[in-house]
């Protein structure tokens, strides 16, 4: 059976192991998904529809929650992936690190290195004011020897 898939649906992600809500389909087939405070983009074939108890009137009573598992949300296998951010104005750079850190976090990464290059900082500096919000993210660090990468550990 072929399931159909809706906004607002309760899903499993079975990558992160966790349940969350449709946002919007995209145009290469995938679908956004809020998972807690993250929104991530996951294909369908990572997607589960949750069985719901409805009322007699057609409202959702209750969302199974029999697919929450015990398990760690990394994977000690995957290691981390890099993303180079030179020649990228800063709001282009804050577009593409979010969807990178949403790509990792769908693949299991422990964590990522992300390259900003030394310039004038400003770069730098709103991705390091990005990390600090960022709910997914342990701990941040410039690399030692370049100062002009940032090596960044998830949950």
């Amino acid at each position: 059976m072929v399931a159909t898939f809706r906004r607002g649906m309760r899903v499993h992600v079975t990558s992160l192991q966790r349940e969350g809500t449709l946002g919007e389909r995209q145009q290469n087939g995938e679908w956004t998904v809020i998972v807690g405070m993250l929104t991530v983009r996951c294909r369908e074939v990572l997607l589960r529809v949750l069985p719901q108890v409805v009322a007699k009137k057609g409202k959702v009573l209750k969302t199974s929650r029999q697919h929450q598992r015990a398990r760690p949300l990394r994977c000690s296998s995957k290691g981390y992936s890099t993303l180079d951010l030179h020649g990228l104005r800063v709001e282009e750079a804050l577009e593409r690190i979010e969807s990178f850190i949403s790509t990792a976090i769908v693949e299991q990464r422990r964590g990522v290195e992300i390259v900003h290059g030394l310039g004038t900082g400003r770069l730098q500096q709103a991705l390091h004011s990005y990390l600090t919000q960022c709910n997914v993210v342990a701990r941040f660090h410039l690399e030692v020897t370049n100062p002009g990468k940032t090596w960044v550990h998830f949950f």
